[in-house]
This record gives structure tokens, sequence and C-alpha cells, in this order.
């Protein structure tokens, strides 16, 4: 087996895993990461850095959070309650205290 056959061999595995990192694959192949790299780049692979699908993945927990009943939006805190005084619940007093 010619070394290009090699390449394209493992092209192939890489493209059939598109959500394992290229260290994870590195680690099954028993190669370095940086020689998957180079060989998805002579094979014309390309890819997102690892992190963003960590990132996208985290976005996604937080969108499906979000639409819980009782829940927030992303971003936003619920809307505290009066207390009977008139106060909002939890908000501080404005007495002080003389010594």
């Amino acid at each position: 087996m010619d070394l290009n056959e090699t390449y394209a061999r493992i092209g192939e595995y890489i493209k059939s895993r598109p959500s394992e990192t290229y260290g994870q694959i590195a680690g099954t192949l028993g190669l370095s990461r940086g020689a998957i790299a180079r060989i998805a780049k002579l094979q014309g692979i390309r890819r997102s850095p690892g992190k963003r699908a960590c990132l996208e993945a985290a976005l996604a927990a937080i969108d499906a959070a979000s639409q819980m009943p009782g829940c927030a939006p992303a971003g936003e805190a619920p809307a505290q309650a009066e207390e009977p005084n008139g106060t909002a619940s939890g908000a501080a007093t404005a007495e002080t205290a003389v010594l």
C-alpha cells in the first residue's frame, strides 16, 4: 500500500467521524494530532476547531434550559415579587441605624 492510498484511507476515517476531534482520532489511530491535521489538509478536509463543537453544545444546552417552564430566558433574570410593604422581595431596605 502506498502513502497516498494510506492518506486516502485515513481521510475517509476522518470524514466518517465528524463528532470526534483530531486528538481523539489521533489516539485511536496511534498518530499525533499534528499528523492527523496534516493528512486532513492534504485530503482537502476542513473542520472548525474542536472547541467550537463544545461551545455549540453549551449553547444548545442553554437554549434547552431556557425553554423550560418557570425558567427565565437565557440572559434575563426573573421578575421579583413585591412584598406587602411595597418593596421587592430580597431588596435592601433604606433603614439605617443611628448609633
